[in-house]
């Protein structure tokens, strides 16, 4: 897939072992390698997330911090004669992996089905959404 093999060229070099770490599991950062890179970019989470979902893939992204300090990534999926949007790919994500959303970033708004599955969670309203950058 497209993503997963180009998504991380564009980060910058000196964060100990993230390359390795994204090789395993390309959709996923760990709280270690999310600290380092923001220090490495002069970033807050509130800024790296809608700086990640502006810059990543060849389409729509959406990049969401659990309440684990895990931070995911959703892409806009083409299944055939369906699409995922990036934020139900998102999602999806952090279900499997047993995670709770915390905040989020993508580059439009949620609509149609991915707000809808968003409304969906026990956490809606707390749901912090950073936008992303234009």
């Amino acid at each position: 897939m497209k993503f997963g093999q180009n998504l991380w060229r564009m980060l910058p070099s000196g964060v100990p072992q993230l390359r390795e770490q994204l090789a395993r599991r390309p959709w996923r950062l760990e709280v270690e390698h999310r600290q380092a890179l923001e220090v490495r970019l002069g970033m807050s989470t509130a800024q790296l997330l809608p700086f990640l979902s502006s810059r990543l893939g060849d389409g729509d992204v959406a990049v969401g911090l659990a309440k684990s300090g895990r931070t995911f990534l959703g892409p806009a999926l083409e299944l055939g004669d369906r699409k995922l949007e990036a934020t139900q790919t998102l999602v999806a994500q952090m279900f499997v992996a047993g995670e709770v959303l915390e905040a989020f970033s993508c580059s439009t708004p949620p609509v149609g089905a991915s707000r809808q599955l968003l409304r969906q969670l026990w956490n809606f309203q707390e749901l912090r959404w950073f936008g992303g950058l234009s």
